[in-house]
């Protein structure tokens, strides 16, 4: 009875434990899948070396782009924010805040922050961008900079990277497969190597670290300098001490066979030291820490370090962290409308351009907004904030403008050209040439007169003939019997005249 008892309790207690576990797997499964729930996309790309592909190195910068959709209706007051979970592969540098903007970069949709601690982006939609979701998707894009956590990738294979995106727009969850290039130390010719890693633990601290004489030369009163360059100071505590190891490498590893004593450090000011190595024929790694001063506002720190000896040229060297930024898009369901008036009359000329127009802009051909330009704003106008859609159909945008007198107006996009031909300046009347008088001819001589074409002998003239065409002086409405005997006796004389020449 006692047996029987005994494993009923098994039973149930088997059975509570199955129960709970499908609850907590399935809880975790709930809180996996919603972690990138509105995630469709995702592209990595080598920031410290653009033109790597699939092969990168351990300290590379890598770009991270995620592609999102909210579905309409998916944000309300209450529930305005979603997470993207990097990969175990990457480590975040620090805790990155970013913006998400509109595509013309005027207002700001979202804020992202970066957790390092979970290797999550938490993003938070603005309350515009909600009440625009209740009646369309809102899509867009976000990127960060990450590194490789090398606890979590094996060099020189090909390591599959999981990016638990759910199956959403026909695009499945997949992997990118990546070789990370062994570490082989630094070069048998490179005299000084240095590079800064953010401490894990604690974002605002920098591991330095310096490798000195890697071919391991023979340098005479070796004195390494080093100084950080902007936001930072050394720390030196307990936990964060200087550490010099001499050693060389083997194989691409580094292999330490003592220490040098701190006495040979000497802090300069809260942001140089200076170490004196003596004669060296061996390779010496520095290890120190410096603390960021400016709350993480530079998205980079860097650090110089020079090595002298009275037998050797002095080497310098300047390094940075690897950059640590973010930043994104979205399409808030807004558009812009911009335009330029052309004023085609010349510069002018006739001085009638107005000095403002109207201009309209149309909805599917609807007049919406209104606005006047002028020469203040070089003729050229912005409808801002437009929608891009109604009732999921898309919004065609046309302006119109006031007619303007004297011009005519072509509009092509929403360019407008205003066209005005100026009048002709009128020309003053040349005055008539005055006609050269013919002078008189010599008594007894005849007046022969130019052809006037054809074979026809130009025509003679006597003095008589050319009396007969002038002019007579005006005379009275009644004429006397005296003039008239007077005419009579004139003709009589010129028939007479002629009639002795011709016989002649």
């Amino acid at each position: 009875m006692i047996i029987k008892k005994q494993r009923q309790c098994l039973f149930f207690f088997i059975l509570t434990a199955l129960t709970m576990g499908a609850i907590v797997f399935s809880q975790n499964n709930q809180v996996f899948a919603s972690d990138n729930q509105y995630i469709t996309n995702v592209k990595l790309t080598d920031y410290t070396n653009p033109k790597a592909n699939g092969n990168y190195d351990q300290h590379d910068s890598m770009k991270v782009e995620y592609t999102f959709k909210i579905p309409t209706g998916s944000l309300s007051e209450n529930n305005k924010t979603f997470d993207a979970v990097l990969p175990e592969q990457f480590t975040l540098t620090r805790d990155v805040q970013f913006e998400i903007k509109s595509s013309d970069g005027s207002k700001t949709l979202g804020e992202a922050v970066a957790d390092p601690t979970t290797n999550t982006i938490h993003v938070t939609m603005a309350d515009d961008v909600v009440n625009d979701n209740a009646t369309r998707d809102v899509s867009g894009s976000m990127w960060f900079l990450a590194n490789w956590n090398m606890e979590k990738v094996d060099a020189g294979v090909q390591v599959p990277i999981h990016w638990n995106i759910p199956g959403s727009d026909n695009i499945k969850p997949g992997e990118t497969v990546v070789v990370i290039n062994p570490d082989n130390g630094p070069g048998k010719d490179q005299v000084l190597t240095k590079f800064g890693v953010y401490d894990p633990r604690d974002p605002t601290l920098i591991r330095w670290t310096v490798i000195v004489n890697a071919g391991c030369e023979h340098v005479d009163n070796a004195v390494v300098t080093d100084e950080s360059l902007n936001n930072q100071k050394l720390v030196n505590e307990a936990i964060y001490p200087f550490v010099i190891l001499r050693g060389d490498y083997e194989n691409g590893k580094f292999k330490a066979k003592g220490s040098v004593d701190s006495s040979n450090i000497i802090r300069d000011s809260d942001t140089k030291f200076h170490v004196n190595l003596g004669n060296i024929d061996d390779t010496y790694q520095i290890y120190y820490y410096t603390r960021i001063t400016d709350n993480g506002k530079a998205n980079k720190y860097g650090n110089k370090v020079d090595l002298t000896g009275s037998n050797f040229q002095k080497k310098e060297l300047t390094v940075w962290t690897a950059d640590y930024a973010g930043g994104g898009t979205a399409d808030n369901g807004k558009t812009s409308v911009s335009g330029k008036k052309t004023w085609n009359d010349n510069n002018n000329q006739d001085k009638i351009r107005p000095d403002s127009i109207t201009v309209h802009l149309l909805a599917n051909g609807k007049v919406v907004k209104t606005t006047t330009v002028t020469a203040a704003d070089n003729w050229e106008y912005t409808f801002d904030d437009l929608p891009k859609s109604d009732n999921g159909e898309e919004i065609t945008y046309t302006v119109s403008e006031d007619p303007v007198s004297g011009y005519s107006s072509s509009i092509n996009g929403f360019d407008i050209t205003n066209t005005h031909v100026p009048g002709t300046p009128s020309v003053p009347n040349t005055p008539n040439t005055p006609s050269t008088p013919t002078p008189a001819p010599a008594p007894g001589k005849k007046n022969v007169l130019p052809a006037t074409g054809g074979d026809e002998p130009a025509s003679e003239s006597t003095p008589a003939q050319e009396q007969k065409t002038s002019v007579l002086p005006a005379t009275a409405k009644q004429a006397s019997s005296t003039a008239i005997l007077g005419l009579i006796f004139t003709l009589a004389s010129a028939s007479a005249a002629v009639f002795i020449t011709r016989k002649h």
